[in-house]
């Protein structure tokens, strides 16, 4: 990379800006927590737009497509809760949590039953995904194992099952079942079919109150977060590819610690720290970046990487037209 950013890396091409990552955001109303988080790291500099104060429909974030063709795929297939973004009717997703009930019993009037079981999983998932989140940071002890029916097993029990499986439970609706599970297609990249329940539930929480997209793109959100490390005595490194995590000894017998990162492709150069935070996964960070002989823990951390599966790879295809959907029969 030669900027800094990852997913929220804006470039042109031929006339036409795109994103590469970030399409919109939830919990970016001021007052919220992570507004608050996002305004420490950006130290305030990035104003957000809110989709839901878009002139074009009002009150409204989202909105589900269905072609004739999906409707009728849908009919003959339990499995299939997606979507098909083409022409044909449309489920609205408005902000608010009261203006998205009265939306769904609008549209779907014979649906209370399912409506009322899935609202009691909102609320569920709602009380219960943060205490799961500092479950799941906590160190592996006696007392992560007891806090465990406290903190973890609500959200874990909504997690046991595949969202498919539990709609699928409540209603024979494809179109609601779609309506409910479909930001697990645009948020997580899965289909309803392979994603945890839990997560559906969690991701209507954080959309709950509309969606937000920085002004000026999500570059200035990258830009802003430099800016702000570098404030604080902080360096930001582009084209400086990681070839090892470096550990050292203080004495012999002594278990290994992480003092540092080495840079590879020519720039041999060691940037010492006395934390080393990787997010290159567990199987590249553990099976590449760390030397085997001198972490002790890597064998029993490299069993466990072998059973978890590797995730897909993906390719992005950017398509710039040239007219609006009107003009272009879309």
């Amino acid at each position: 990379h030669n900027r800094a950013g990852g997913g929220l890396h804006t470039f042109e091409e031929k006339g036409f800006e795109f994103d590469t990552g970030f399409h919109y955001c939830g919990e970016l109303r001021p007052g919220k927590e992570l507004r608050a988080i996002v305004d420490n790291l950006c130290d305030g500099e990035v104003e957000f737009a809110y989709l839901e104060e878009c002139p074009v429909e009002p009150g409204v974030y989202d909105k589900v497509v269905f072609s004739q063709a999906s409707s009728e795929s849908a009919a003959a297939s339990d499995a299939d809760c997606s979507p098909v973004s083409t022409s044909g009717d449309a489920v609205l997703v408005p902000a608010g949590p009261e203006q998205w009930w009265k939306q769904l019993h609008a549209d779907f009037p014979g649906e209370q039953a399912a409506l009322a079981a899935y609202q009691h999983d909102l609320v569920t998932a709602a009380k219960a995904f943060m205490p799961y989140l500092i479950w799941r940071s906590m160190p592996w002890g006696v007392l992560k194992r007891l806090l465990y029916y406290i903190l973890a097993k609500p959200m874990v029990k909504l997690s046991l099952v595949t969202a498919t499986e539990r709609l699928k439970s409540i209603t024979d609706n494809h179109r609601l079942k779609a309506a409910l599970s479909y930001l697990s297609l645009g948020c997580a990249g899965m289909t309803p079919d392979n994603i945890q329940y839990g997560l559906v539930p969690a991701l209507h929480n954080h959309f709950m109150q509309g969606a937000a997209y920085p002004h000026g793109g999500p570059s200035q959100i990258a830009a802003a977060m430099v800016r702000q490390i570098e404030r604080q005595g902080g360096r930001v490194f582009v084209r400086a590819p990681v070839a090892r995590i470096v550990t050292e000894l203080d004495h012999p017998g002594a278990t290994p610690r992480v003092v540092g990162v080495q840079l590879g492709r020519g720039k041999e150069a060691t940037v010492r720290a006395p934390w080393v935070v990787s997010t290159a996964g567990i199987h590249h960070t553990f099976g590449k970046l760390l030397d085997p002989v001198t972490v002790p823990a890597q064998p029993r951390l490299q069993a466990l990487a072998e059973t978890l599966p590797r995730t897909h790879g993906h390719v992005f295809l950017f398509v710039g037209l040239e007219g609006d959907a009107k003009s272009l029969d879309l």
